[in-house]
């Protein structure tokens, strides 16, 4: 059975969870429109503010009556005046001249990723492991799906050594997980796998060793680094809708020595297919998971139970 202390998936719950901490990537940059657009995280409402080359995160609800500024709301320099009573909401503290403000959530661009965060705990080093990775990584937009499921099982398949050999045929070794130094969850392991390709994106039917490493920031985002011949991260980011279903952002993290300070999209096309296939095959067990099963968790899931626990202090 799970343990007492671990968080049930958002599924499972009668009602939609809302964050209390952690990093969530909302958005690819190119998914932002010009001026004010609705975002959610589980039952968080959210706007993004694009304007003067800035994206920036508020609160949707409007401070004097609830209505959804996403929806309601019209821009007007730095605030949004709410067309329901018509009152002016000053976009944070500083643009705040009249009662009513809205609270503005930390937002870090990086690449072509959007990522907020809910609260100023369980932040960790992401803003630091990101900065470290831009100068000699180029970020790119891979994939973008719904998911009838909620994110945190996404990110746990990251912590289910089983499921990889289950699901995609790759034999793990020497799989270990355990709490990061600066915080958040981090998994290691040896994967041997068909990760050489042929010209066509086609693998080989050889084994190669590929060291895997990954780090879980929050329920909804994690950084895997594959080493070996090819070596590769993706960053993958699962938003929770509030209706028991996702949405999942991949970002390619390509190492310049490796791939070029402008990697060609002819040469990762056959890793973006490659990425789809394995979504889609886990797509279909997440979907088949019925949302009020209570699961009987072995010896050999420790790792999944470490996960779920590491999840329950963001709610």
């Amino acid at each position: 059975m799970l343990p007492s202390n671990v968080a049930p998936h958002p599924a499972e719950s009668p009602a939609p969870l809302r964050p209390r901490h952690g990093w969530f990537q909302l958005a690819f940059v190119s998914q932002v429109p010009e001026g004010i657009s609705s975002w959610k995280i589980g039952a968080l409402r959210l706007i993004l503010v694009r304007a003067e080359a800035s994206i920036r995160c508020f609160d949707a609800n409007c401070p004097h009556r609830g209505a959804h500024l996403g929806v309601s709301g019209r821009l007007e320099d730095n605030a949004i005046v709410c067309s329901y009573h018509g009152y002016r909401i000053g976009l944070g503290a500083q643009a705040c001249s009249g009662r009513f403000m809205l609270r503005e959530f930390p937002t870090l661009v990086v690449g072509c990723m959007v990522l907020v965060r809910v609260s100023e705990e369980r932040q960790f080093d992401l803003e630091a492991v990101l900065a470290a990775l831009t100068s000699e990584h180029s970020f790119v937009e891979a994939l973008h799906l719904e998911v009838r499921a909620p994110m945190s099982l996404v990110i746990e398949n990251g912590f289910d050594a089983r499921h990889f050999e289950g699901i995609h045929g790759i034999t793990v070794r020497d799989f270990e997980v355990a709490p990061r130094a600066r915080g958040g969850l981090q998994a290691r392991g040896l994967f041997l796998a068909p990760f050489r390709q042929r010209r066509d994106g086609t693998p080989l039917t050889t084994l190669s060793p590929v060291p895997f490493e990954a780090d879980a920031f929050s329920p909804g985002l994690i950084l895997v680094r594959l080493g070996g011949d090819h070596p590769y991260g993706v960053m993958t980011g699962a938003t929770d809708r509030g209706d028991g279903s996702c949405e999942v952002r991949l970002t390619f993290v390509l190492p310049k020595a490796a791939w070029g300070d402008t990697p060609d999209p002819q040469r990762y096309q056959p890793l973006i297919r490659y990425s789809r296939a394995g979504i889609e095959d886990d797509r279909r067990v997440w979907e088949s998971i019925a949302p009020d099963f209570v699961p009987d968790l072995v010896p050999e899931d420790r790792s999944i139970t470490r996960f779920r626990a590491f999840c329950a202090d963001f709610y």
